[in-house]
């Protein structure tokens, strides 16, 4: 039985804690820096969340954004936890995650505070039956039902599969050669196919993404969308054959730091997964407990047999008692040499049986020690190696070999100096030396290695010396830890230290930090240079006795009150004037901004100032000429309601005083003509018809003009406006004029808008009109109008199939009597297009159009609304296109 103690080495106690409030962005590239498959959420000493890979797949596949989102949000509130010391055993735990259906199980202690985790990985690191696992196949523990993909699909489509799916992995493979049978799930333009043992071919797997490799991406900020799985998947692939033992995977899962395994047949085609739940599947309590009854079934079995055999050593004792009786009857001259002798021996027996006892036991230890000698070699979390006194490789564990690349019979071939850092080998040999006569017992230093791909690998490295029990030195012990990544985190952290030193000192603001009572910490060499001062000047005195504040009292006083606001948690914010050397003065634009430790208490100021002499000269500058641009605006003002009024004035003129003559002239050409008809020759009735025609065109074009005038002035009434039911009135108004005609009508969905309904109305009316007027000629006339959306803004179209027009001259289309065409071949008055232009710049649109000749022409319209609502109906109109 495995029991509490020997969990408790199955824990991973290398947990991530954050608190609640942490962006979603940070903790994952929190959980990719150092690997981590989950992280938890603590608030107040008490765990309140986890936060897994699984759901990091589950938020890439709903396109969250995860820069406005904290961990709160997303974490899993409601936890299955057990505490550290109602811990029974192995199974009980297992038994848990199958239960609950979970692959982390927080550990905490009596408080609720989070210790650490058990998880199917650090279970199986304590779980090892290794008879179990080499007497079973890969075959018997797989999963068979595998969703694959091909490399072309998209990482975010594979966040999407794996979360609906609710799985770690997905493999990309290409197919084989026959059709399969698998079962195929639609997703955009790729399909996500689920392999099963039924399949007549198999697909051949060529690489994997898992949930890990997801949470590196996000971490990376990649455009999951963008990015294929070719280009990312983890490739080359370290298959298994199914007829492996599960041995063999559990090696190479640790040898290669992986946990899943993809399983292929004797061909290299796909068969299955194999994953850590997989191995504790294989590893059931049942089957563990029966063999552990029949080991004690055994041991039980072995220890009746050795009862028979003692008694029958007694019994054969006794025999021999009662020989040595019966010689000591037959010979009793010879009774007491006899019984002496006896004693004698028998003293001897019992002394080697001791003896034998003794060495077995020894025996037994001893395979014990070394037992647990080479499972802590093998299996150790460092590089450890035994070298001879002449630098030769005696033992090496497998670790150390990972650590530098080579096999181990490679190691083993291999000198210590030949693969060590010239610049750390002389180090090393001093250390040896003084080692060797006795100066020190061991040392330990940051030691360079050789790989065998000839990088370099950093290790702290702790050496000691075994020696023979006559005292001579026998071997060096060496345990290395790989200390390569803490090496690049330094250096980053030295560079990104210097990048920090260039910016604060070559930037043109002023800049420094402070101590939350004003006491000088740092100041940037701007500032230093402005008051031709050293930072050894002022570092440790206050900031109000600095130069820069020697202008007046008044101003190290107010300087020390916002001190003392921005030491309360304030963010204080005034233009100062500065005192610098020659007796320099500007004005900047100072602030202070307190830095605050994560139990929000100030811990430092940061005082910034920004040179704004010259922006206060120019705003000076921009309110003088604003006063005078507002005198001027006001006088044109002035005049241009003055002319206003002189143009309602002539528009009330043009609409009387032309109508009157026009009304006569109209009348009296229709008394003529009914009166006086049979005497008027052809020629003076077509005089007369000319007139009444051109009265009419005169009347008409009075009333565009007067609306063309009108539409600048008139107020506008918007509301929501159905645009479908309006068309349709304009279509009913215009049918008689029609009636003739053979028109082919298409409408697609219009959607409302906020407008003035009667301008708009007008606004249809002109552009209809003009499509059914232009495309006359046609036998069919076909109109089509519609509507689509463009960066969010609806754009509203009418389309003909008519004469169109030369885009040349389309600059002409929207001025007043301005006509493309000649009055013999199409009539008009030339302002229709003018107006409809004016209400749609009033309503804060635009309007275009597009044509050829004899090929049609398209008349296209905006209208200005609410952004958030024309987003919202752009959005909508977008999906319901798509549909």
């Amino acid at each position: 039985m495995l029991t509490s103690l020997t969990l408790e080495q199955g824990i991973d106690r290398n947990i991530i804690t954050i608190p609640s409030n942490t962006p979603v962005t940070e903790a994952i590239t929190a959980m990719s820096q150092v690997r981590a498959s989950c992280i938890l959420v603590v608030e107040q000493h008490q765990l309140v969340g986890i936060f897994t890979e699984r759901d990091v797949v589950k938020v890439t596949a709903s396109q969250m954004p995860l820069e406005q989102l904290n961990i709160s949000q997303l974490m899993t509130a409601d936890l299955v936890t057990l505490k550290l010391t109602e811990i029974i055993n192995t199974f009980s735990v297992l038994s848990l995650l199958r239960q609950h259906s979970i692959r982390h199980l927080p550990i905490v202690d009596n408080q609720g505070y989070p210790v650490g985790i058990v998880t199917p990985h650090s279970i199986r690191q304590v779980l090892k039956p290794t008879d179990l696992l080499k007497l079973r196949l890969v075959a018997e523990a797989m999963t068979t039902k595998v969703i694959y993909m091909p490399a072309t699909i998209s990482v975010f489509e594979i966040s999407q599969i794996m979360a609906k799916n609710r799985i770690s992995c997905v493999v990309i493979a290409k197919e084989g050669e026959h059709k399969q049978r698998a079962t195929e799930e639609k997703l955009g333009d790729n399909l996500a196919k689920t392999f099963s043992s039924s399949s007549t071919k198999s697909p051949i797997p060529i690489g994997i993404i898992t949930e890990r490799d997801l949470v590196q991406f996000q971490a990376l900020g990649l455009n999951l969308s963008q990015t294929q799985a070719v280009e990312v998947m983890s490739t080359p692939l370290l298959p298994i054959l199914t007829s492996q033992s599960l041995w063999d995977a559990h090696e190479r899962m640790h040898r290669h730091r992986i946990r899943r395994l993809v399983v292929v047949d004797d061909c290299g085609l796909l068969a299955g997964i194999l994953t850590q739940t997989n191995f504790l599947q294989a590893l059931d309590p049942n089957e563990m407990y029966l063999t552990i009854q029949t080991l004690q079934q055994q041991t039980e079995k072995q220890t009746a047999q050795l009862k028979q055999i003692n008694k029958h050593l007694q019994e054969e004792v006794a025999q021999r008692w009662q020989v040595e009786e019966a010689l000591r009857k037959a010979q009793e001259c010879l009774e007491q040499k006899i019984q002496t002798r006896t004693v004698q021996l028998a003293e001897a027996n019992v002394r080697l049986r001791q003896e034998i006892k003794e060495r077995k036991n020894s025996e037994a230890s001893l395979r014990e020690s070394q037992e647990q000698f080479r499972v802590t070699f093998e299996q150790a979390a460092v590089g450890i190696v035994h070298v001879g006194t002449k630098g030769h490789f005696l033992r090496v564990n497998s670790k150390f070999c990972d650590i530098l690349g080579y096999t181990l019979e490679e190691m083993l071939s291999l000198n210590c100096q030949s693969i060590t850092h010239p610049d750390d080998l002389e180090t090393e040999l001093e250390y040896i030396r003084r080692m060797l006569v006795g100066e020190i017992k061991a040392y330990s230093f940051e030691k360079r290695y050789i790989r065998k791909d000839g990088s370099y690998v950093w290790t702290n490295m702790t050496t000691s010396l075994a020696h023979h029990t006559s005292g001579e030195p026998k071997y060096f012990i060496a345990v290395l830890e790989d200390i390569s990544d803490r090496k690049g985190v330094e250096s980053a952290l030295r560079q990104s230290e210097s990048k920090f030193r260039a910016i604060f000192d070559q930037t043109f603001q002023f800049i420094g930090l402070l101590q939350p009572d004003g006491i000088v910490l740092e100041v940037n060499k701007t500032a230093l240079d402005f008051a031709a001062i050293q930072l050894a000047d002022i570092v440790g005195r206050p900031f109000w006795q600095a130069p820069w504040w020697q202008l007046s009292p008044q101003t190290q006083q107010q300087l020390q009150a916002a001190i003392a606001q921005a030491a309360s948690g304030e963010f204080v914010r005034y233009p100062v004037n500065l005192w610098g050397a020659g007796d320099r003065t500007i004005t900047i634009d100072f602030s202070l901004k307190p830095v605050k430790d994560e139990t929000e208490q100030v811990v430092l100021l940061i005082p910034e100032g920004r040179d704004i002499s010259e922006i206060k000269q120019a705003q000076a500058k921009i309110q003088q000429l604003n006063e005078t641009l507002e005198q001027r605006i006001t006088e044109r003002t002035a005049q241009l309601e003055a002319a206003n009024k002189e143009l309602e004035a002539f528009s009330y003129s043009v609409s009387h005083d032309l109508r009157v003559p026009l009304r006569a002239m109209h009348g009296f050409s229709n008394i003529l003509n009914r009166r006086y008809s049979s005497q008027l020759s052809p020629r003076a009735k077509h005089y007369l018809e000319r007139i009444e025609v051109n009265t009419k065109k005169m009347s008409h074009l009075i009333d565009d003009l007067l609306t063309f005038s009108r539409l600048s002035r008139q107020p506008l009434h918007k509301q929501w406006v159905d645009m479908m039911a309006i068309v349709r009135e304009v279509f009913q108004e215009l049918d008689e004029q029609q009636a003739r005609r053979e028109i082919e009508i298409e409408m697609t969905n219009l959607p409302p808008c906020q407008a003035d309904p009667a301008l708009l109305h007008q606004v249809w009316i002109n552009l209809i009109s003009n499509a059914l007027k232009y495309s006359s000629q046609r036998k069919i006339a076909q109109i089509t109008l519609g509507c689509k959306s463009n960066k969010n803004r609806l754009v509203y179209y009418i389309k003909d199939n008519g004469v169109g027009f030369d885009m040349r001259y389309s600059h002409k289309l929207f001025g007043v009597f301005q006509r493309l065409h000649t009055e013999e071949e199409f009539e008009g008055t030339g302002v229709g297009l003018a107006n409809a232009q004016r209400i749609i710049h009033r309503h804060g649109g635009c309007i275009w159009a597009e044509a050829k000749i004899n090929q049609g022409a398209t008349f296209y319209f905006t209208l200005e609304g609410d952004s958030a609502i024309d987003q919202q109906l752009g959005e909508q109109f977008s999906r319901s296109s798509a549909d």
